[in-house]
């Protein structure tokens, strides 16, 4: 049987915006804003898609790794 997963994010959180400042050669700080990609999934799945041989048994390993602090949610849809 193939198998293929999908993670679907829930209540997704807006993700968070970070500050940097840093000294420029000038007497004057400069900060500039860091915005982590918006289509960051913070889980994962292991394998992610393959084939199970009829009576056969396929473990997988699910991470989870956010960037920020918060309550995530998701659900794993197998095609």
């Amino acid at each position: 049987m193939d198998y293929s997963w999908q993670v679907v994010m829930e209540n997704m959180p807006p993700p968070p915006q970070r500050a940097v400042t840093f000294v420029s050669e000038g007497d004057r700080p400069e900060s500039r804003m860091e915005v982590p990609d918006a289509s960051y999934i913070p889980f994962s799945i292991e394998p992610e898609f393959g084939t199970i041989g009829g009576g056969k048994k396929q473990s997988f390993v699910i991470k989870m790794a956010p960037l920020d602090v918060s309550e995530y949610e998701g659900r794993l849809i197998c095609t």
